[in-house]
């Protein structure tokens, strides 16, 4: 209730700091005896936070996001659907941008074709199934559009000395840029800057679509 009476929050009251620090414990492999217990409670701590979830469940959600990286991903096992659906919570609450503020893709390593680098492309499927409407187009046109053309344009140039490997590097690009360009319909289901951002994108928009049919046919 106290979260609900203070918009905007400026300031957590100090019983939901202590609920919060103690959902961030929970989140912690030594409890995977009992998370059929400790995730529920997760996710009521998500869905009570709602739209406050950024930045007040900052440290939960990074917390979150590590059982989908290495190494904690291979503890997870039969329980890996809950903490999907933990962190489609996380979505359908605070929405993909403030998500992607708190957890960025990182898919500039693909481009950089950095190996030690773990980008989060496990979030683009949670994100095309689990985005609220209301989101804004000029974040997807501005921050998302230019990555997915910049993997595309990678995933097709051609090496004639490259070998197997980077042919797969190449693939996982173009796979990419596909789940990026997908996201474009989410984006447009009643944005919450059409009045302002459409007028200024309309013409390169228009551009895009006319001359670019894959894309054209997400719409």
């Amino acid at each position: 209730e106290r979260l609900r009476e203070q918009r905007p929050l400026r300031e957590s009251p100090p019983e939901v700091e202590r609920m919060i620090s103690v959902g961030v414990s929970l989140l912690h492999a030594r409890y995977q005896p009992v998370w059929d217990a400790t995730l529920v409670a997760v996710d009521g701590l998500i869905r009570a936070c709602g739209q406050h979830g950024h930045p007040l469940l900052h440290g939960l959600i990074t917390a979150l996001s590590k059982f989908f990286e290495p190494p904690l991903d291979q503890v997870v096992g039969p329980m890996r659907s809950r903490f999907a659906s933990l962190m489609a919570s996380v979505i359908r609450s605070i929405g993909a941008e403030a998500t992607l503020d708190i957890l960025p893709l990182g898919l500039d390593a693909v481009l950089r074709r950095d190996a030690d680098a773990h980008p989060r492309a496990w979030l683009l499927p949670l994100l095309a199934q689990h985005t609220p409407p209301r989101q804004r187009i000029a974040y997807y046109w501005d921050m998302l559009l230019p990555i997915a053309d910049a993997l595309r344009d990678a995933g097709a140039a051609e090496d004639s000395d490259e070998g197997g490997a980077a042919a797969v590097v190449r693939k996982q690009m173009r796979v990419l840029a596909d789940q990026l360009y997908d996201l474009l319909p989410v984006f447009f289901r009643a944005p919450s800057d059409l009045a302002t951002s459409f007028p200024q994108h309309a013409e390169a928009m228009g551009t895009r679509f006319a001359n670019d049919p894959p894309m054209r046919a997400r719409i």
